[in-house]
């Protein structure tokens, strides 16, 4: 159970989300700038450095997306972001997010937001979230959107309802995926999902990865495909 200090920031950013958007994400880049202070100049004792390391740098990431909206981009928990990174593009990940507001005691809020705009009730949480912090106008309007094609099918509804509705343009890592039963060498047969351990020394799927040692099936030219744009959004 968060604190009684936590559950009043929790109150007060909720009653600003209707009228004042922008202040509810001031308060929120606030307290998660105060984190990552927090975590770097005054760790808790009780903690290993380790983890508070960890959870200081990701405060400050999360700071630093509500901070930048116009310069942030809005990915999805399994894209590998070092590009972004060294672009100095600021990741908005709701998988991330959703969790630090469940820790601020403000995500009833947006989760309600989300439903009374369509969202079913059996929709996943952490996009839920998402949603209200959009559609409510909390989170901003981010560059662009960039998601992959895993895990799950919120992931394409989710991101393709919000490129609709922040009319930005959004991209689509295509993850690659095989089939069949491992089998000596690497090989796979009809019945499972996923790649093979290769040989000592080599990738998954017997050295049959992409730009070494030819390439992976449903693929030309030995690479997964480029990043495409994605148009229209599919209501929820």
């Amino acid at each position: 159970m968060p604190s009684s200090s936590i559950e009043a920031l929790g109150r007060l950013i909720s009653r600003q989300v209707a009228g004042h958007p922008d202040r509810a994400r001031a308060l929120l880049r606030t307290a998660y700038t105060l984190v990552g202070v927090q975590m770097k100049y005054f760790p808790p004792k009780n903690v290993l450095p380790a983890r508070c390391a960890m959870q200081g740098d990701t405060a400050r990431s999360m700071a630093a997306a509500l901070g930048r909206p116009g310069r942030a981009a809005c990915v999805n928990i399994f894209l590998p972001c070092e590009v972004l990174h060294a672009l100095n593009i600021p990741p908005v990940l709701p998988e991330g997010l959703s969790c630090y507001l469940v820790s601020t005691a403000a995500e009833r809020v947006f989760v309600e937001a989300a439903e009374e705009r369509g969202g079913p009730e059996s929709y996943c949480s952490y996009h839920k979230i998402l949603l209200g912090l959009a559609e409510t106008g909390v989170m901003a309007r981010p560059r662009f959107i960039l998601n992959t094609s895993l895990a799950c099918d919120a992931n394409q509804l989710t991101f393709r309802r919000l490129a609709e509705f922040w009319d930005v343009p959004r991209f689509t890592v295509d993850v690659p995926y095989l089939g069949g039963e491992c089998r000596p060498g690497g090989r796979t047969a009809p019945g499972h999902g996923g790649l093979c351990p290769g040989p000592r020394g080599a990738p998954p799927g017997g050295g049959r990865a992409a730009g070494r040692g030819g390439p992976l099936p449903g693929h030309r030219g030995g690479l997964p495909p480029l990043p495409v744009p994605a148009g229209g959004a599919l209501p929820l």
